[in-house]
């Protein structure tokens, strides 16, 4: 059922009517209680007369007491100023010395606040409160806005505001402008506000402060809070992204596992939404049918919110993607912006309005303009691009008719005001009356808003120079944000010399065309705004320039991650990803227009073949073999021949997720083996020849797998330590596992391990863990195996690496059963078998399937026993795979627990070759469903048939 929130129905006062707040609290009060518990009631009562008496002389009232604290209000911020001031005077005037003195810190707020039973409700009440929380006795501090508000000449005589800078509050993700009350009476020798971690999120931080909404946040708040599931819905540029981050910040405390925020405008295909979020939590996903119910199952009990920001053009893949999600989930919300609704059952929407103008200018006083959103939005931007700006009764007319005739859309309002710089708003005006009269009513099905904001994109662009706006049009092309060096790649030739773009891009930022990135690394980085984007490349279709700027974009690319992958091998994981995951959307936006028909195929080759690290450190397999489809269809003869080598490699990783001896991997690493030997690079030759090892290599029987070990050995000698090497020695290791040779083996992953552990590569760390648990099992230390594969398997739950995960978790079911733990075992089968069932690791499927068929055994149920067991049996032959020694393990404890049934009479031969045969022919899916049913059955451990798992183990 849809709900839509009727705003007329809240119990806000009007815009304009915003209430003043003054909070107090005694600082180490709990200490003075325990120590006077008698003469603190006395000077509590005197705190609680002076405090009274304060707020009631300078017209305020209070509505509260918490503690030993109290709430005020008052109409105006320059009575709650006066009520601080007083009231602090007044205190310092009474004598606290028989409970070691008191001191009282106060915050000022003001903003519109919920009434309800005479208390008040909502994020301004929330902001105060942290404010109080960082304030330290004897200290009055004020909010930015509340500050903004009280003019100097309105200041009680001898106070002064001084401000302290940005401060981020607790569990509020926006920095808060802090200002100190000073007066000579009063102390201002505090310390610098101490500030309170917050709750994890990844919300941007905003340069500009965030102006009116106040009734509209703490709605869409309190819908949050209610409801799992709240869309705004609203036109492109009304400033829905803005609310929507401000909403998360304001319930970062709500959301244990934080607030989460992806940008989906970059985005052209539905399943690109699910991979999006799940890198954004580092889940590796691997090949899958269903990338939602594999997220879901990573965040089922998480309590998060995620917001999903212009949705519109992917309406109905979010649609499902987020109808999934809650489905599948406990404590997740989601908060959606989009122009139009999801459809989804139970979703809430929030109509998006305008910001509030007044009607007219007619008897409009200035106090009462500067209550609503779009003229104090207007005059705070101008104040940005003119210092000093001041809205006087002359400009007022003009600025309420711009207001208007931008809709109140944030974004137009904010483009409006930044050209004050050139034009008083009375000329701003007319360009506006001149440039919107041809575009006053939709046109062709368009909406009026957006022809309205295409008209003032026009606008703003008639108004750059003509390097500008060229500029602007090939910017265009980078999917995401830039570096002044990625922008010179582009923009220079011989109509930009490179010397001016800084310039360029400086005007740009002035004329709020472009936009700055918050800095987190060495390099500043930049980007259009997504409308500014999308109009821009309408710009450079007309000056013909789409190719030309796609292959310079391309050219910087292949450069960029050139380097990536020469780099990797030698770099830590976390440096390495902080200096090149800032271009995947430049990635996915180039790759896309290089494989569209009449792209540039080649330089589409070349950069898929310097990715495959990249898509592996960020957990996004799934979209890696995408690309990996559209790169191998069209290698060809021209194709450079290290690059199609690594093309075909790279497909070679893509199937099957690694498993060893599944020989359906062969084909491409023997494409890549061949055209590698051509090159005569040793290390890449060594790393096709890996992969030949690992479809090879079968327990027993390591014939037709060690030409190529071989090979690796004879050229590891001169491969240094890296990621490269440990892989290696990864694979070489496995090898020798499978020829008995533990020794070697572990002295291998040893080696493996210390590597990975320099660079902090979280994959190979948990792969060479994976390796050495599974060689400790084959020397029979049941107990080392199962704790090292129990350290791997909380490493991958906490970086994401659900592909090894599932590796690990069918290792340690066999591993307890061998032991005895079926419980244990129970629970390793039931969260792996979720996985398992969106990944294409069919050989790991097989072994997860045959513990559950031991699982099915050991508690009498023979007929699902023997039904899996032929489910596996018949998986293994097709495929031509050799159990490992886990496995043979396994296998060996169900077939003597059926010898034992059949044997005692409890399962004919009969019924056993009849339940197998069934197996045999059954899907996949209803194998999986069985084992389900049998990981969920009620526990039923049976010490007394270990012995024959152990057995079987040590056989």
């Amino acid at each position: 059922m849809l709900v839509v929130t009727d705003l007329r129905q809240r119990e806000w006062s009007p815009e304009g009517a915003a209430l003043a707040f003054l909070l107090t609290d005694i600082e180490g009060s709990s200490v003075r209680w325990e120590r006077y518990p008698k003469l603190m009631r006395g000077a509590l009562a005197r705190h609680d007369t002076a405090i009274a008496m304060a707020v009631s002389g300078a017209g305020g009232r209070v509505f509260k007491s918490i503690g030993d604290g109290i709430y005020a209000v008052f109409p105006t911020v320059r009575q709650a100023i006066e009520a601080a001031l007083a009231a602090q005077l007044a205190l310092l005037a009474e004598d606290f010395s028989s409970v070691d003195g008191l001191a009282v810190r106060m915050a000022v707020h003001i903003g519109p606040a919920e009434a309800r039973a005479g208390d008040y409700f909502g994020p301004t009440m929330n902001r105060a409160a942290r404010l109080l929380n960082i304030a330290q006795g004897g200290q009055i501090l004020l909010t930015g806005v509340a500050a903004s508000m009280a003019a100097p000449a309105e200041l009680p005589a001898g106070v002064r505001l001084q401000d302290l800078g940005e401060r981020r509050l607790k569990n509020l993700a926006l920095p808060e402008a802090v200002f100190q009350l000073v007066h000579a009476r009063l102390r201002t020798d505090f310390p610098a506000p101490h500030v309170a971690d917050s709750r994890p999120h990844n919300l941007p931080q905003w340069t500009t402060s965030f102006v009116g909404r106040e009734g509209e946040l703490a709605d869409i708040v309190r819908l949050i809070r209610q409801h799992r599931l709240v869309t705004l819905a609203g036109a492109g540029g009304i400033g829905k992204t803005r609310l929507s981050l401000r909403a998360g910040s304001e319930l970062l405390g709500r959301f244990a596992d934080g607030v989460w925020f992806v940008e989906l405008a970059s985005f052209n295909e539905p399943a690109q939404i699910g991979e999006a979020v799940a890198a954004l939590f580092n889940i590796s996903l691997g090949d899958h049918s269903s990338i939602v119910d594999f997220v879901a199952s990573y965040l089922r009990r998480k309590h998060v919110l995620l917001i999903l920001d212009n949705c519109e053009h992917l309406k109905d893949g979010v649609a499902i993607f987020v109808d999934a999600l809650l489905r599948q989930t406990e404590s997740l919300a989601i908060m959606v912006s989009s122009r139009e609704v999801l459809g989804v059952a139970g979703e809430q929407i929030f109509p998006m309005p305008g910001l509030a103008m007044p009607a007219s200018a007619a008897g409009l006083t200035l106090a009462d303009a500067m209550g609503y959103s779009a003229i104090k939005l207007f005059v705070e931007r101008a104040r940005g691009a003119v210092p000093g700006f001041t809205l006087d009764e002359t400009a007022l007319p003009a600025v309420v008719a711009i207001c208007q005739r931008l809709d109140g859309m944030a974004l137009a309002i904010e483009l409006a005001a930044a050209r004050l710089r050139m034009l008083s708003p009375a000329e701003l005006l007319n360009r506006l009356d001149d440039r919107f009269a041809l575009l006053v009513a939709p046109r062709g099905g368009t909406p009026a808003r957006q022809q309205t904001l295409r008209a003032l994109l026009d606008w703003s662009y008639d108004l750059l120079s003509a390097h500008e706006r060229l500029a602007l049009s090939r910017l265009s092309v980078f999917g995401g944000g830039f570096t002044l060096a990625a922008a010179q790649a582009v923009l220079a030739d011989a109509t930009i010399d490179p010397a001016a773009i800084f310039d360029l891009l400086s005007g740009l930022l002035d004329k709020s065309m472009l936009t700055s990135l918050p800095r987190s690394a060495a390099e500043s980085r930049f980007r259009l705004l997504e409308t500014t984007r999308h109009y821009a490349a309408e710009k450079l279709a007309a000056y013909g320039e789409v190719d030309l700027m796609q292959q310079r974009l391309a050219d910087w690319l292949i450069a960029l991650y050139g380097t990536a992958a020469s780099t990797w091998p030698t770099m830590p994981t976390d440096d390495w990803l902080s200096r090149f995951a800032p271009d995947l959307d430049n990635l996915r936006a180039s790759l896309t227009w290089l494989f569209h028909p009449g792209g540039e195929t080649e330089r589409g080759l070349t950069l898929m073949s310097q990715t495959a690290e990249f898509w592996r450190d960020l957990a996004l397999e799934a979209e890696r073999r995408r690309w990996l489809q559209e790169a191998i269809t069209r290698i060809g003869p021209q194709t450079p021949k290290p690059v199609a080598a690594r093309i075909w490699l790279d497909l070679s990783f893509s199937f099957a997720g690694g498993a060893f001896g599944d020989k359906r991997k062969l084909d491409p690493a023997l494409r890549a083996y061949d055209l590698y030997r051509e090159s005569a690079d040793h290390e890449t030759i060594c790393l096709a020849a890996g992969r030949i090892v690992a479809c090879l290599a079968r327990p027993g029987e390591n014939h037709a797998a060690r030409p190529y070990a071989d090979e690796i050995y004879s050229t590891l000698p001169s491969i240094k330590p890296t990621k490269r090497r440990a892989w290696l020695l990864n694979i070489l290791a496995v090898n020798a596992l499978f020829v008995d040779d533990h020794e070697h083996a572990t002295l291998l992953l040893n080696e493996a391990l210390g590597i990975s552990r320099h660079f902090r590569d979280h994959v190979g760390i948990q792969v060479a863990g994976l390796n050495l648990a599974e060689t400790r099992f084959a020397q029979g230390y049941l107990l080392d195996a199962a704790d090292l594969a129990e350290e791997v398997a909380s490493s991958c739950r906490q970086s994401g690496n659900m592909l090894d995960l599932t590796f690990v978790l069918s290792n340690l079911a066999a591993y307890n059963l061998a032991l005895g733990r079926f419980g244990v075992a129970r629970d390793a089968i039931g969260e792996a078998l979720p996985l398992l069932a969106d990944l294409g690791v069919e050989l790991v499927l097989a072994s997860c399937l045959e513990c559950a068929a031991l699982l099915a055994a050991e508690t009498g149920d023979y007929i699902a026993a023997a039904q899996l067991a032929g489910y596996s049996s018949a998986f293994m032959q097709l495929h031509d795979i050799a159990r490992q020694s886990t496995e043979q393990a396994t296998w060996a404890g169900l077939i003597a627990l059926l010898d034992q049934a059949e044997a005692g009479g409890q399962f004919s031969a009969a019924a056993r070759a009849a339940a197998m045969a069934q197996g045999a022919s059954w899907s996949t899916t209803r194998a999986l469903d069985l084992a389900a049913q049998i990981a969920s059955a009620h526990e039923h451990e049976r010490p007394q048939h270990s012995a024959i798992l152990q057995a079987g183990a040590a056989g």
